[in-house]
């Protein structure tokens, strides 16, 4: 099997030349109790997506579920992550938006990666994309002036800002356009079915061990409260629910 992760702090990133990341954790976890020794291999998510629909045996991680991408036959083991997706602004612009429209109307330029839900979703408003490789130039752009707002999650953003040495401070939400959305492990359609029912099963036995909620509580900080719940995954916890506590 060929497993492939695209890069989005916290779940899966490099740090100091090493894959890390909590759901990067959790899929080594399930590697080493499984038995299997296959490397994680970071690339483009437009290139993980081409492989997932074109290749058989392949896992790759996170992605949202999608009626297009049900439709091609792919698999979904999860949820993983629970996350809120946001429209971020850089702090002080002031911008009035409540939809995609407000955007496409203002004439605003937004960042969005090549092959992500969210540039498909904003490019079908009629929203003017400007199209990376991934999260972590869109916030590096929006914090330049290149763009004028960016797509990216609740769970990402703080850990984003800090992997490019920008200050989260900078920017603030300009509207949640599509709350709790869950992402999971996914597989390629020719995947064998017994393959998918390990990988599934040793994830339920993660957290039935604790695994999952340790992790949880490994990743959290004060102001990044990390939860784990078997029906999200791992999300931001801000009212202290599905966590254990300390």
């Amino acid at each position: 099997m060929r497993i492939l992760n695209v890069s989005e702090p916290p779940t899966s990133y490099t740090a100091e030349g090493k894959l890390t990341g909590f759901v990067t954790e959790v899929v080594e976890k399930i590697e080493q109790d499984m038995g299997i020794k296959t490397p994680i291999e970071t690339v483009p998510a437009s290139r993980a997506l081409a492989y997932l629909e074109h290749a058989p045996n392949v896992m790759a991680f996170t992605f949202a579920k999608t009626p297009e991408r049900e439709a091609l036959g792919l698999a979904f083991v999860g949820p993983l992550t629970t996350r809120d997706q946001i429209v971020w602004m850089r702090k002080g612009k002031g911008y009035k938006i409540a939809s995609a429209n407000d955007i496409k109307q203002q004439h605003l330029l937004l960042g969005s990666p090549i092959g992500d839900w969210r540039t498909k979703y904003f490019l079908e408003q009629g929203v003017k994309v400007d199209p990376s490789d991934a999260h972590e130039f869109d916030l590096e752009h929006l914090n330049r002036g290149w763009i004028d707002v960016c797509a990216l999650s609740d769970l990402e953003m703080p850990y984003v800002a800090q992997a490019r040495k920008i200050d989260a401070a900078n920017f603030e939400a300009a509207f949640v356009f599509a709350p709790a959305v869950k992402a999971y492990l996914v597989f390629s359609k020719n995947t064998p079915a017994d393959t998918i029912r390990r990988w599934e099963a040793a994830l339920q036995n993660l957290g039935k061990t604790g695994f999952l909620n340790d992790t949880a509580k490994k990743w959290s900080a004060p102001n990044y409260p990390l939860g784990y719940d078997e029906s999200k995954g791992f999300f931001l916890d801000q009212n202290g629910k599905g966590r254990i506590a300390p």
